[in-house]
């Protein structure tokens, strides 16, 4: 049996096997997880949701780090909830864009899900995602599993989304804001990684810009110096800016500022960009190897300007 046309939103983990029907069953250092956010643009407030997964082959429970979890952000609160489940709560499908952990439910058009904080107030959501784009940022790179430590797939690099957000008494009700979902996986984090998504253009609905990347580390040893791929669609076409494609990429990546200028062999993106530091949340990820990784989300991205 083929991969899915969608195999880079479903489950990855152990994929190739699965669609062989051989018995196998990877057993390496594995973290996966699904990644959705919105904002709500007339308050500028953000939430994030995230399902995943560490060592899903693990269903014994015989390494202390594996386990499966979901977690919720208020990026403007600063607050963040997470839960961890054992390994056998965690389910999710080779076929379709389906992650169940526990109660909490993810797909590529609904996301549900309570978590309850130590102080016993309760955070629910239940919101309806509308498919706009989805950018295929590794392109061929991505059928090679084992070519990077770290894969990024926007599957919903350009979204809406529409439901309710309840936190105690605090109540949250929306349609059709920008809203995003992507998927990352790998057997070890990169030395570091930063990622910008931008769908929201004043008197450009179509437009959508994501950019992600980092230092990866290439076939298990060769440490990648830093690359980034950038996505863009504007006025119904698509342009993709790839290192993995001999595309010149040069950067500038600090706390809070991106300058990026790229080129493939007929277009040119330069973007400037940034966000303030008192804007960005520290959001802690468990890795395989049993230490943290992290990564930090912000509420609002500034854009100085962005050329093509």
């Amino acid at each position: 049996m083929d991969r899915p046309e969608n195999f880079g939103n479903v489950l990855i983990w152990n994929q190739k096997n699965h669609f062989r029907a051989n018995g196998k069953v990877d057993r390496g250092p594995w973290l996966e997880w699904w990644y959705y956010k919105l904002v709500i643009p007339e308050t500028r407030e953000s939430f994030h949701f995230t399902y995943g997964v560490i060592n899903p082959w693990d269903r014994d429970q015989t390494v202390p780090e594996s386990h499966s979890f979901v977690r919720f952000g208020d990026v403007g609160g600063c607050r963040i909830l997470e839960e961890h489940f054992k390994v056998d709560e965690f389910e999710s499908s080779y076929t379709e864009t389906k992650t169940k952990i526990g109660n909490n439910l993810a797909t590529d058009k609904l996301i549900q899900g309570s978590l309850t904080d130590e102080a016993g107030q309760e955070c629910s959501w239940d919101i309806a995602i509308e498919r706009r784009w989805a950018f295929n940022a590794m392109s061929w790179s991505m059928k090679f599993l084992n070519l990077t430590n770290i894969a990024w797939y926007p599957a919903q690099a350009d979204a809406r989304c529409s439901g309710r957000i309840v936190c105690g008494s605090r109540v949250y009700e929306f349609e059709d804001v920008p809203c995003y979902q992507d998927r990352n996986w790998c057997t070890s984090t990169p030395a570091w990684w930063a990622w910008v998504v931008s769908n929201q253009f004043e008197n450009h609905p179509d437009t959508a810009f994501v950019m992600g990347g980092g230092k990866p580390t290439i076939l298990k040893w060769i440490k990648f110096k830093k690359g980034v791929i950038i996505g863009l669609r504007h006025q119904g076409k698509v342009y993709a800016f790839r290192p993995q494609s001999a595309h010149l990429i040069k950067t500038q990546i600090q706390f809070g500022s991106w300058e990026v200028e790229a080129r493939n062999l007929r277009h040119k993106i330069q973007v400037s960009a940034g966000a303030p530091c008192s804007s960005f949340t520290d959001v802690e990820f468990a890795t395989p190897a049993g230490d943290t990784f992290h990564a930090v989300s912000y509420t609002h991205l500034r854009a100085h300007e962005t050329r093509y």
